[in-house]
């Protein structure tokens, strides 16, 4: 899985690197999301037009880092994202677990997104904390 579609060097998906995602997941009270992951249970919505309508308006400015080697489906369903106006869709070196294998390429540019971006969307109210 990894290999496939989490990682795009499979050469980083060492023994090594499996031992030490595997002590995490068994550690005690760990969960292990990748079955809820690949299966989709992990979606909060069935279809391309209620994700969609999540950013229609968007809530604040939004920026997508997508990896240039996702697998096709997932690209698929990121690049539509591109269409939707304040959202601010970039291609960048990875796949699904970019913000992972890439943490350096990425931080750059959400630093500058971050900073660039007005405090407060214009109308809006922050919301208490839970």
């Amino acid at each position: 899985m990894y290999r496939r579609h989490v990682y795009s060097e499979a050469s980083r998906v060492t023994s090594a690197f499996v031992a030490k995602k595997q002590e995490v997941a068994r550690r005690s009270g760990a969960r292990f999301g990748s079955v809820a992951f690949v299966t989709g249970s992990l979606d909060p919505v069935s279809d391309r037009g209620a994700f969609l309508a999540l950013f229609d308006p968007p809530p604040v400015p939004i920026l997508v880092l997508c990896g240039n080697a996702t697998p096709p489906r997932s690209k698929a369903e990121m690049a539509v994202l591109a269409e939707q106006p304040g959202i601010d869709l970039r291609w960048v070196r990875g796949s699904l677990g970019l913000h992972e294998e890439w943490a350096e390429t990425i931080a750059n540019p959400i630093a500058r997104f971050v900073s660039a971006s007005p405090a407060e969307p214009a109308g809006r109210q922050q919301r208490a904390a839970p």
